[in-house]
C-alpha cells in the first residue's frame, strides 16, 4: 500500500538589511522584495500583492516581515516610491547634511549641498535569511 506524503510546509525567510541608516535599511528591504517579486517599482508590487494568486504574492508568501521593518517602510514610504528595479535606481543619503535622493550610482561626495564634505551611502539589497 503506497504511503502518501504530507506536503512540506514552505521554508520561511526574512530580509536582513545591509545598510545601517534607517532610510537605507527600508530601501534595502523594498529593493529585495522588488527583485524577488520581479516588480519594477513599489506601486507595481502593491498592485500585484492585491491579487493573492499573482506570482509576486506567491514569491513573497514565504517572507516574514517584522513589525520594525514594516514601520520603517511606512515611515519612509515617499522615499520608497523613488526605487526602481530594471533599471536599478537606489537611494543615496549624505550622513553629514542628511539629504536623501535617488540615483543609479553611488556618488563619491555630496554635491547637492554647498560646502558639504560628506560621503553619501547608497542603499543595497537586503539578504534573504532562512528562519
Amino acid at each position: 500500500m503506497p504511503t502518501t506524503r504530507k506536503p512540506r510546509p514552505p521554508k520561511l525567510h526574512r530580509f536582513d538589511p545591509v545598510s545601517n541608516r534607517p532610510v537605507l535599511r527600508a530601501a534595502d528591504i523594498v529593493t529585495a522584495a522588488l527583485k524577488l517579486a520581479g516588480a519594477t517599482d513599489i506601486d507595481a508590487l502593491i498592485a500585484d500583492l492585491r491579487n493573492p494568486e499573482s506570482v509576486a504574492a506567491t514569491k513573497l508568501k514565504t517572507i516574514q516581515f517584522t513589525e520594525a521593518q514594516l514601520d520603517l517602510i511606512d515611515r519612509y514610504a515617499g522615499h520608497m516610491r523613488l526605487l526602481r528595479n530594471k533599471p536599478t535606481v537606489a537611494i543615496n543619503e549624505c550622513p553629514t547634511c542628511g539629504l536623501v535622493w535617488a540615483a543609479t550610482a553611488k556618488q563619491s561626495k555630496c554635491t547637492l549641498t554647498r560646502d558639504c564634505d560628506g560621503i553619501p551611502a547608497k542603499s543595497g539589497t537586503a539578504k534573504r535569511i532562512a528562519l
